[in-house]
């Protein structure tokens, strides 16, 4: 019995993954095969062609895409994105190959400008693109704002925050508001 509910579950997250992708490309988007979807993400505003997803790209519980018209989002083959996930773009978000991002992250191309004397909700946005290289491990609760790049290999610890004034290096090991180099990824064992 448990076997069959088990591929019951699967035969569901395949189906939607279909469903979704099918979604994506009427309003064209691009999404490669292998889509699998446990929960249909929520859509702030419709896509309209400004959406890529890669091969065997896995969307979880709870992820909200909030892609402006003027926005992109990228994410490459084998990704997952676990669960309580919001990926916002103003200009540009990319997310290499074979990374995956925990739970109750936010990702943020744009932010509110904080200039004194005019109200915070009336400010205009600083926009900078957000890069994530490919095999990248991005911690629960961690916080992407505008501008970060985070290299290839990088590894960033539960509830960290990456910004633009960080510079990363490739398969180094990051924690911390804002983001400092732990260690590197070659000199850790299992």
């Amino acid at each position: 019995m448990r076997k069959l509910l088990t591929i019951k579950r699967n035969l569901l997250v395949v189906l939607r993954g279909v469903f979704l992708r099918i979604y994506l490309q009427l309003l064209g988007c691009k999404a490669g095969g292998g889509l699998r979807c446990h929960q249909f993400p929520r859509f702030r505003t419709i896509p309209k062609g400004n959406i890529t997803l890669g091969n065997n790209v896995t969307i979880g519980f709870g992820i909200t895409f909030e892609i402006y018209r003027t926005g992109h989002l990228t994410i490459g083959s084998n990704v997952n994105l676990t669960q309580n996930i919001i990926l916002s773009s103003n200009e540009s978000i990319t997310i290499g190959d074979n990374s995956l991002i925990g739970e109750n992250v936010s990702i943020r191309d744009g932010n509110h400008e904080t200039i004194s004397g005019k109200l915070i909700r009336l400010q205009p946005l600083s926009i900078k693109p957000v890069f994530i290289g490919e095999d990248v491990w991005i911690g629960a609760g961690c916080r992407i704002l505008e501008g970060a790049r985070l290299a290839n290999g990088v590894v960033l610890g539960a509830n960290s925050v990456a910004t633009h004034k960080t510079e990363t290096e490739a398969n180094g090991i990051y924690v911390g508001a804002p983001i400092r180099l732990a260690k590197n990824r070659a000199s850790t064992s299992n």
